[in-house]
């Protein structure tokens, strides 16, 4: 019995890398698809063709166009990201944009003209520019 179970965990595992390489292969066949189209419609469209895939000898970004690839981490990039959407970044009205007395449904309020009309307020009496 136990030769069973482990011939059939080392059959899993066999088949498992042969399903891995399978998707790696079609991987960079796709890759390879997506260069050749690109380039073909490049030259159908009269601009100039990116450049081909770097060789192993080349340099590190050398089929990006001469861009280095990035090195950061998936988790360190989604880190930044969520740190940066996180910040609060004010928002600084527009030179025109003046505060004016607003009515919205029979309630008067003082706010910037653009935050009245993006309400459908009516815009009243324009008070001056908002000194923040």
């Amino acid at each position: 019995m136990r030769l069973l179970l482990a011939l059939l965990f080392v059959s899993g595992l066999v088949l498992g890398c042969g399903v891995v390489d399978q998707l790696d292969d079609a991987n960079k066949a796709m890759d390879k698809q997506v260069a050749a189209k690109e380039r073909s419609d490049a030259l159908r469209s009269g601009h100039a063709p990116p450049p081909l895939a770097a060789g192993p000898g080349a340099a590190p970004g050398a089929a990006l166009g001469g861009h280095a690839q990035p090195t950061e981490g998936l988790l360190a990039r989604a880190e930044r990201w969520w740190k940066e959407a996180r910040e609060e970044k004010p928002i600084a009205p527009a030179a025109d944009d003046r505060i004016v007395r607003c009515r919205i449904g029979g309630t008067t309020s003082f706010v910037l003209k653009s935050a009245c009309l993006s309400q459908d307020g009516l815009p009243d009496q324009d008070l001056g520019k908002p000194s923040y």
